[in-house]
């Protein structure tokens, strides 16, 4: 209260303003943070369909799995796509049936048949939730549309697979020349007095894979002086006693080290660029299946011949695994840095460097059959959602309209649109690709104009209506996780000791809202999220009244159970009494019945 009067010392609001220890907590949780639930429902039910995202993550505080979920749907207020936070639900197990539960849980009283696709990372646990989830539209007319998981994800564990297939020790000596110096001032001292140089390594990246180039590069550049740092303690007989060291030695050995870093940083750089755009909350699916392609069909051009590429989704498992399909070695694309390591290495043997372009070859078929394997390329809904993207309709206007035609029957067998729906659709789309306005789409620039913008701004009018339903249906489908992935880090500044669930949520709420908004002076104060405010102390009390009913029934139960397990232990301890009486009192018996039995003989 002294803090607000020195602050604002010319308001007497402030002076007034009272904040006892809890307010700040039960006003966001009993007050602000409903109000903005209870406006984001209202939208959701006012909206056609909504894609719902999911991702888990350990929220070290409860110890508890936390499974954040995010909602996109067309906002009629800002005419755009947005990307929402919904809810997080706390679960003990991650099993399906388990995110099946918390998944329904957490849509509330959303019908689920406003739900258009589920956005999710690749575990094998997310697919067997999305068969369950898929039963539940069973009986209705309404089926979700599948792209897949994530294609970050995918094309990070593509990456990933792909090195490990080589049989390189790359990660291995990323890793240990980083830990080596790290947090040890005095190693650091010594590689620069014995190599002169003060750069040092970069720390790798084990979860993004991809990000792993500069990574790549720093290690490249600093070998030389890292065996010179190898060789002056060796000399001196100061070696380090870490695991680290030991990894770095024995790498250092391979007579093709730099060669594979090259490679993995040239193959790595080859398929960043898509990482580098497509993380971002902005429509994106129509994009998907000509940068997939492109991108593909340049890894497939590194080790497949060219006659075998000319339609990358009809390229086969079976045709890349044949030997025939495959360049010779000498003609593997290994990338100029690469092939200049190559050529200046001059103890290497012809068997050497055949061995080594095989092995690339293993790691560029490893990557590519992962990411065909579950990549938005096998959907075809990727392919015909591409029908929206300008580049497609500028440069083939006839392929475009075949595309949309095969977009308008899925959605149709799907039960999102109407036979009738679909004609229209379909007529208003060629009208439009054919009419003057047609030669937009050839000055499009996606870097600098959101998709659904500029479909907005070609659509207006009742006129495309039946078009524009297509239009804002197709850009709310997500292309990934990654705004589940930035809300990690939200929560991990959320948190503190002791913080109860609720409170997270209420957070995330409250935080979503204003980023929503923009800025915090663009919040509007309605009257209905005064009354809130004012009600939140009544409802704080109620829930603490509650909590307490809770307790003391818990307490009394606990009570209760302790009292009947004592209460049973005692009648355990005297039951074993009376059986050890009634067994002494048998054995005696049993002796006076012998003593008679052997008098009488």
């Amino acid at each position: 209260m002294v803090v607000l009067r020195t602050m604002f010392h010319d308001s007497q609001i402030a002076e007034k303003v009272q904040l006892g220890r809890d307010k700040m907590s039960y006003m966001m949780l009993f007050g602000i943070a409903p109000y903005y639930k209870s406006e984001l429902d209202k939208t959701l039910h006012n909206t056609n369909c909504i894609v719902v995202g999911f991702d888990e993550s350990l929220n070290k505080t409860t110890k508890k799995q936390q499974m954040d979920l995010n909602v996109r749907f067309w906002d009629e207020e800002k005419k755009e796509v947005v990307t929402r936070y919904m809810t997080s639900m706390f679960l003990g197990r991650s099993r399906a049936t388990d995110l099946h539960a918390a998944f329904k849980e957490g849509l509330g009283n959303i019908p689920l048949n406003k739900l258009l696709q589920v956005s999710m990372d690749g575990p094998n646990v997310n697919w067997s939730f999305l068969r369950e989830l898929k039963m539940d539209f069973e009986h209705g007319e309404e089926r979700l549309l599948d792209l897949g998981s994530c294609g970050l994800h995918i094309l990070h564990g593509a990456f990933k697979e792909g090195v490990r297939c080589s049989g390189w020790n790359v990660t291995k000596y990323l890793r240990g020349i980083y830990h080596i110096f790290k947090d040890v001032p005095a190693r650091r001292a010594l590689f620069t007095s014995y190599s002169g140089s003060a750069v040092y390594p970069l720390k790798f990246c084990a979860h993004r894979w991809l990000e792993n180039i500069n990574v790549a590069q720093r290690a490249v550049e600093i070998t030389p002086h890292i065996r010179k740092f190898v060789e002056g303690v060796q000399n001196d007989k100061i070696e380090p006693k870490s695991d680290s060291y030991v990894d770095v030695v024995e790498c250092l050995k391979d007579p093709l080290l730099l060669a594979k870093l090259t490679f993995f940083k040239s193959v790595a750089a080859e398929v960043e660029p898509f990482l580098r755009e497509f993380q971002t909350d902005n429509p994106m699916v129509p994009f998907l299946y000509n940068n997939l392609s492109q991108m593909a069909r340049s890894i497939l051009g590194r080790f497949m011949q060219i006659d075998q590429l000319k339609n990358i989704t009809q390229v086969t498992i079976e045709e890349i695994n044949e030997a025939k399909n495959h360049l010779p070695m000498k003609e593997i694309v290994l990338g100029f840095e690469t092939r200049k390591v190559l050529k200046n290495s001059s103890k290497l043997t012809q068997k050497q460097i055949l061995q080594f372009r095989l092995e690339c070859k293993g790691f560029l078929k490893a990557l590519i059959l992962k990411l065909m394997k579950r990549s938005p390329l096998t959907y075809p809904v990727t392919k015909a959602a591409s029908s929206l993207d300008p580049s497609v309709i500028d440069s083939d206007q006839k392929l475009a309209g075949k595309r949309f035609e095969k977009l308008l029957t899925i959605l149709m067998d799907f039960g999102r649109i109407s036979g009738a729906s679909a004609d229209l659709a379909l007529k208003q789309y060629l009208k439009l690709v054919g009419s003057n306005k047609s030669n937009k789409f050839a000055y499009y620039d996606r870097k600098n104009e959101r998709l659904d913008h500029f479909w907005k701004g070609l659509l207006s009018g009742d006129e495309f209506m039946e078009l524009f339903t297509i239009v804002k249906m197709i850009c709310c489908l997500s292309h990934g996780n990654a705004n589940l992935e930035r809300g990690f880090s939200i929560n991990a500044e959320c948190l503190f000791e002791n913080m109860r669930e609720e409170s997270v949520v209420a957070k995330r709420q409250i935080y979503d809202a204003v980023f929503h908004a923009g800025e915090i002076a663009s919040i509007q104060i309605s009257n209905q999220l005064i009354q809130r405010v004012r009600n939140s102390h009544s409802l704080y009390i109620e829930d603490k009244e509650r909590r307490k009913k809770e307790d003391l029934a818990s307490n009394a139960s606990k009570m209760m159970k302790r009292q009947r397990e004592a209460e049973a232990k005692s009648l355990e301890i005297k039951r074993s009494k009376i059986l050890e009486n009634a067994q002494k009192e048998a054995e005696s018996l049993q002796e006076k019945i012998a003593l008679l039995k052997s008098t009488v003989l």
